[in-house]
């Protein structure tokens, strides 16, 4: 029994997890975990980083095969020896408080990711365990929004002014605690006990795979790759909602220098990618092209505009119903504008009520009221 042989084990675990066989990936995380915890034995007294590692590594691989009382009970025999590193100690008691998490959230039949994916906030006014509590909320309720939508779209619900999710709630997300080396927040998506089947019947998408198709969304928008976005997402209106919440992510250096999301991902690879003040410029390039494209099938060729401008004041009323908003601009004036289709979204709009912002508008031949293409945070 050696230690590579462990290693293939998990390699071939770590392929029937990608496969979708979980059965299988557990029955070999299992094994590795009583391969290496073998080994353990035959590691002398002396080699106490070596025994560390290898302590941990079981205790993980048996969390892993979801043997989650073993896992427990092994972890805190590790725990019990003065031997043991401080790094290992501190990983081990992480996994513990993570199987008791777990516990609770089985007992009431939720299901949540194993891995997740870590939001960290750095610059600005970000400090050593301490921000802006104001923008940090933001930012995870548009992250929230994001991963919302996402699982829409990957469960092919039609796109809607509110997100499928507040009538059906087939996915929660769970946030850590941050903690103090950048001020890092994990966020977990969990299953509700229906996850079996989908808002039609259909199989629903795992959490994993709606966590990593986030990272994969985020890394093409921000540089805005207009092809890789339409290789992920084919529908128009779910680009332009996506992409308009990317733009809800970015910080506005002030605050919030930057923020990385951070995952490690179905196939193994740790994936990340760092949202900037700077790349405001690549998201608005996507949106201008997908909104030209959107408003070309909407409007057809014989609406012609005649006026086109930018205005900038203060967002005080969204009327999704009636299509219309309402912004008071410098000097208490107020002007209200008839929202294009693809902006009937309450997780875009919403974070922007009574904040300053700019909107796109254009008024068609024959027609009084403007017609707001665009509305974004300033």
């Amino acid at each position: 029994m050696t230690y590579h042989e462990s290693q293939q084990r998990i390699a071939e675990a770590e392929a029937a997890q990608r496969d979708g066989d979980l059965a299988k990936a557990r029955t070999l995380f299992l094994q590795a975990a009583e391969l290496q915890r073998n080994l353990i034995a035959a590691v002398p007294d002396d080699r106490v980083r070596t025994k560390s590692v290898f302590g941990l590594s079981v205790a993980t691989l048996l969390y892993k095969a979801d043997e989650l009382d073993e896992s427990e009970r092994y972890a805190c025999h590790v725990l019990s020896h003065s031997w043991v590193e401080s790094y290992s100690a501190a990983k081990l008691r992480e996994l513990v408080a993570h199987i008791w998490d777990e516990r609770v959230l089985r007992s009431r039949k939720i299901e949540r990711s194993r891995r997740p994916t870590s939001v960290l906030f750095r610059g600005g006014t970000v400090g050593r365990g301490i921000a802006p509590a104001g923008a940090i909320d933001a930012h995870m309720r548009t992250i929230r929004s994001l991963t919302n939508r996402l699982a829409d779209y990957k469960n092919e619900r039609p796109l809607t002014p509110k997100s499928a999710q507040h009538e059906k709630e087939l996915y929660q997300a769970f946030d850590s605690q941050p903690s103090v080396s950048s001020y890092k927040i994990d966020m977990y998506l969990a299953t509700t006990g229906q996850i079996s089947f989908s808002f039609d019947g259909r199989q629903a998408v795992s959490p994993e795979e709606i966590l990593d198709s986030v990272i994969s969304f985020v890394e093409v928008a921000v540089v805005g790759d207009t092809n890789e976005v339409r290789g992920l997402v084919e529908d128009t209106g779910y680009q332009l909602a996506l992409a308009r919440l990317t733009r809800g992510l970015i910080p506005d250096g002030y605050d919030i220098g930057e923020i990385e999301l951070r995952r490690m991902s179905s196939d193994g690879r740790e994936r990340s990618v760092r949202v900037l003040h700077a790349h405001r410029l690549g998201v608005n390039s996507l949106i201008r092209e997908a909104t030209a494209a959107s408003l070309a099938t909407q409007r057809g060729a014989d609406n012609d505009v005649v006026d086109r401008d930018e205005l900038i004041g203060t967002l005080r009323a969204v009327d999704l119903d009636r299509r219309r908003i309402r912004v008071e601009v410098d000097g208490g004036a107020s002007t209200v504008i008839l929202l294009s289709k693809d902006m009937l979204l309450d997780d875009v709009l919403g974070p922007m009520l009574n904040k300053r912002v700019k909107v796109v508008r254009q008024r068609m031949r024959g027609k009084r009221m403007w017609h707001a293409d665009d509305v974004e945070p300033v």
